[in-house]
């Protein structure tokens, strides 16, 4: 956490200082009226009055207007620390293209329990701070007022502070029990949305229910006893503040009342100025509670900060092709990887621009796995295998040089545009949008200049299959890529349309790999055919 502070604007860190000092005086400002009244007599003259009455008034407002300044400060700090906890978070998840990132458990993260960050920890750190404060110049305060009746206030004050050390276990695995059961919440829950339409297939409805409503239960459960643990610490923290209240303010009252050692005044703002002592301990014993309940939670979102931040590619460029630079070979030597099926992926082949080679082969065969070893995003087990350009430099997927389009392209809930410049407008015109879905031809079936306004619904719903196809297809269009990566492109198209897609592609000056399950022995445009078989890529044209 030190190390998010420090990327704090200093002046907010300055202005918090200065505004938590300032509002630790509220301890100790109605304890000073109250003596000061106290010292007034009855041949006090109207002046005086008037003067007292407005020194305590601007104490008031100053006092008070420090805590508001606090709190609005606070507030800020508060908001980018959450911005720069989360956006952390994200970049090291998104941008680590080696990682699996469950959905569920992520959005559980980001939402449920860095909430319960938020709240139970970066807030509690505050309030731990201004409770001490104000602790400290109200135990100073009443050691000037009288040291005796102040000490004796004070030490019972301490008790309630064992309060924590006696539940700091019990709190810490019921809120470990609370995330972890959040968790597994959110998670069943987007399991059984995600496959909805395969339970109501098989009708499968009593079972579905058991699971999401055993997981409620346990989440519930959960909060109740994250909940019933906090209560008792602080029932705790109460019953032991009413001793400290009680025990020394009789010892006062025998000072005052039987051996006049003590003015009343004085034993009245020494009380109140105790409320300010027990106050903040209680409310510092709370706040304990309640950091202790998510230190463990906040450890998940503390050990991205540790790990070295991953490489941030840059943005691609539209179009992506980087001047005087054209990929020149895809190269694979003794290249082997494992795969689902048992069988080993072995690789050795040598593509030399341009060409256009289409890749057959059975589900599970290792077509995709092969695109994604020429993309960079997994490694091969042994062997190597490398994109280079014209002098040699090998070429990354990030660079924008590749384009890839699978056969379930993501369509984003938004318009026609965005999906196609997946939110780059302003590196694109509309012109030049609207070209690309006129090559997939688009344009006319989403009704012509008003097809940049369209909106695709989540997932792309309001979309055909085909049309979603399509899409994909324009956003490598558009970008120009040298190098396209096809995934059974063609596999939601009607004949039509598949027939105008390997035109459109047999027309372009570009190179790509196909994908597909089968193809039509009577097209020769391709330069070359594979076929995956036992792991082995075998040219059989």
């Amino acid at each position: 956490m030190i190390q998010l502070f420090r990327k704090i604007k200093k002046i907010k860190i300055i202005l918090l200082g200065l505004f938590t000092v300032i509002a630790a005086f509220n301890g100790v400002m109605l304890s000073f009226i109250i003596v000061a009244a106290g010292n007034l007599s009855d041949q006090v003259s109207l002046t005086a009055m008037m003067q007292f009455g407005f020194i305590s008034l601007v104490s008031w407002a100053i006092v008070y207007s420090a805590s508001y300044c606090l709190a609005v400060t606070r507030s800020a700090i508060v908001k980018d620390l959450n911005m720069m906890i989360k956006e952390n978070y994200f970049s090291q998840l998104f941008f680590d293209q080696q990682g699996q990132v469950d959905d569920a458990d992520f959005i559980s993260k980001i939402t449920n329990d860095l909430k319960l960050i938020e709240m139970n920890y970066i807030e509690q750190i505050f309030i731990t701070i201004s409770s001490s404060l104000l602790f400290i110049v109200s135990v100073c305060y009443m050691l000037y007022l009288n040291s005796l009746v102040s000490l004796i206030f004070i030490l019972f004050s301490l008790l309630p502070m064992i309060v924590p050390i006696i539940m700091t276990d019990k709190l810490k695995e019921a809120g470990g029990q609370l995330a972890t059961m959040n968790a597994r919440y959110i998670k069943v829950l987007k399991e059984v949305f995600g496959g909805r339409h395969i339970l109501q297939a098989y009708f499968v409805k009593r079972a579905v229910l058991v699971r999401v409503e055993d997981r409620l239960h346990q989440a519930e459960n959960s909060a109740y006893q994250l909940k019933k643990t906090e209560f008792l610490a602080n029932f705790l923290s109460a019953l032991i503040s009413g001793v400290c209240f009680i025990v020394p303010f009789m010892v006062g009252c025998y000072l005052s009342i039987i051996q006049h050692q003590l003015s009343f005044s004085v034993l009245i703002a020494i009380f109140i100025a105790n409320d300010r002592v027990i106050g903040p301990i209680q409310t510092l014993t709370s706040a304990l509670n309640k950091i202790y309940t998510t230190k463990t939670l906040w450890g998940t979102f503390q050990s991205s900060f540790n790990v070295k931040p991953t490489a941030q590619p840059a943005e691609a460029l539209l179009p992506a092709t980087v001047p005087n630079t054209q990929i020149k070979l895809i190269e694979a030597t003794a290249v082997h990887y494992p795969l689902r099926n048992g069988t080993d992926l072995q690789l050795n082949f040598k593509l030399v621009t341009p060409f256009k080679v289409l890749l057959i082969g059975p589900s599970g065969s290792g077509k995709t796995t092969l695109i994604d070893l020429i993309r960079g995003i997994i490694k091969p087990t042994v062997g190597t295998i490398k994109v280079e350009d014209q002098v040699g430099h090998v070429v990354l997927a990030q660079e924008g040089m590749m384009a890839l389009v699978d056969q379930m392209p993501y369509i984003f809930d938004t318009t026609v545009k965005n999906n196609i410049t997946l939110f780059q407008n302003d590196r694109v015109t509309d012109a030049e949008v609207l070209a690309v879905l006129k090559q997939v031809n688009l344009y006319d079936e989403l009704g012509g200049d008003h097809a940049l306004t369209v909106s695709c619904g989540e997932r792309g719903q309001q979309l055909s299959g085909g049309q979603r196809q399509k899409i994909a297809l324009a956003r490598a269009l558009l970008r120009q890529p040298e190098l396209y990566l096809l995934d059974e492109i063609v596999a939601n198209l009607d004949r039509t349309n598949a027939e105008m897609m390997h035109d459109l592609l047999f027309r372009l000056n570009i190179s790509f790999i196909e994908i597909a399950h089968y193809f039509d022995a009577d097209d020769d445009r391709y330069t070359a055919v594979y076929q995956l078989v036992a792991g082995q890529m075998i040219q059989i044209r």
